[in-house]
């Protein structure tokens, strides 16, 4: 007769060598014993449902996401991206994201930059290890196709050869208006030289003298007093403390004027 049974160690035990002893004993107590030699090991992680663009072009991000699981629990799983180029050289090597949204499950989300000069088929190395060091490993190749450098080449044909006849064309107006200014800065000393002259031979000394002494007639001075202000305010305060930004002469004088006219 055959039994068969199930063992589940939990969670505290530690991976390595163990032994399960075994006994059958009969109604009339007599038994048996046997021991088995095992290896016990805990839950490695699963990483599954992974999506991730199978083509694409060259400077392009990727993004990837998968799916995490582990009986033992995904508290201190650590999981890193690495994206190897044909010849094996490095592209990309990073840690990815994790989001647990049960003890046991979790979701993994990264996004990597391909590099522009970097194209055919890389590979992505997804790998996640538990705090039991027990591990997964998930390979997937990308297809990236060279970026298209055609209209960056050529786009700047344009602009340079713009910037080509714009220079041409500076080199030509820049002595043409330095020499425009020079003619009229000689025309200016002379027409003031001139004037100079005339004005020696029609006046005598003592007549420019007296033309330079003559002074403009100052306009007739104006009360000042604010539309709301009363006669008395405005007298008032005519006759307060001088307000700063006033000398002593100027205050003086306007005090005296605006009291003659402040009716």
């Amino acid at each position: 007769h055959a039994m068969w049974f199930r063992l589940r160690p939990d969670r505290a035990f530690v991976n390595g060598e163990a032994s399960v002893g075994l006994r059958a004993t009969d109604i009339d107590g007599a038994s048996s014993r046997s021991v088995l030699d095992l290896q016990l090991r805990h839950a490695p992680p699963t990483i599954g449902a992974v999506t991730v663009n199978t083509t694409g072009t060259a400077g392009d991000p990727v993004t990837l996401t998968a799916q995490l699981t582990d009986l033992d629990g995904v508290l201190g799983m650590a999981c890193q991206l690495t994206v190897r180029d044909g010849e094996g050289a490095i592209v990309h090597d990073g840690l990815i994201r994790i989001v647990a949204f049960t003890e046991e499950e979790a979701e993994l989300s990264a996004t990597w930059l391909s590099v522009g000069t970097v194209n055919g088929t890389l590979t992505q190395s997804l790998r996640c290890v538990d705090v039991d060091n027990e591990e997964d490993t998930v390979e997937l190749p990308i297809e990236l196709a060279p970026a298209n450098r055609s209209e960056e080449t050529d786009a700047p044909e344009g602009p340079a050869e713009a910037d080509s006849e714009g220079l041409s064309l500076w080199m030509v107006a820049i002595p043409v208006l330095l020499l425009v200014v020079l003619v009229g800065l000689f025309a200016v000393r002379s027409k003031e030289d001139t004037f100079e002259e005339k004005s020696g031979d029609s006046l005598s000394d003592s007549d420019q003298e007296a033309l330079w002494a003559q002074s403009t007639p100052e306009p007739n001075p104006s009360l000042k007093r604010p539309a709301e202000w009363t006669v008395e305010q405005y007298g008032t305060w005519l006759e307060g403390p001088r307000p700063e930004g006033w000398s002593e002469d100027a205050w003086a004088t306007f005090v005296e004027e605006q009291l003659t006219l402040n009716q």
